[in-house]
């Protein structure tokens, strides 16, 4: 795993979400895990270490779970429609869950490789 900004503590949970979510292809880098359903489609999620979270960015609509935020970001993180903190261990069940809700968006068949 790259992901060179993490904390320890951080890529102890992306260790962590990776491993109970190993049905999706991740591609790990230097800033973030992508979360695609095989190599050759679009990723649907992400997870980003930042400087007090973790943060999960997914395609899902944000009125689809009301864990969800509206994206915020800009640049290339832009395209992520929501967000969710992972703040503390027990944010985690709740991230993987969506992460797998997020695998059932009609975004994530695409073929293509787009993402962050």
């Amino acid at each position: 795993m790259s992901l060179d900004r993490a904390s320890p503590t951080q890529r102890r949970w992306i260790e962590q979400i990776s491993g109970h979510l190993g049905r999706f292809h991740q591609k790990p880098a230097e800033i973030y895990v992508m979360f695609r359903l095989d190599e050759g489609r679009a990723a649907f999620a992400c997870l980003r270490p930042l400087a007090n979270c973790l943060r999960l960015y997914t395609l899902l609509d944000p009125a689809e779970d009301p864990r969800l935020r509206p994206g915020t970001s800009t640049g290339s993180f832009k395209r992520w429609r929501s967000e969710y903190d992972i703040v503390q261990e027990t944010d985690i069940p709740g991230a993987e869950d969506l992460i797998a809700h997020a695998a059932n968006h009609p975004g994530a068949q695409k073929r293509g490789r787009s993402g962050a």
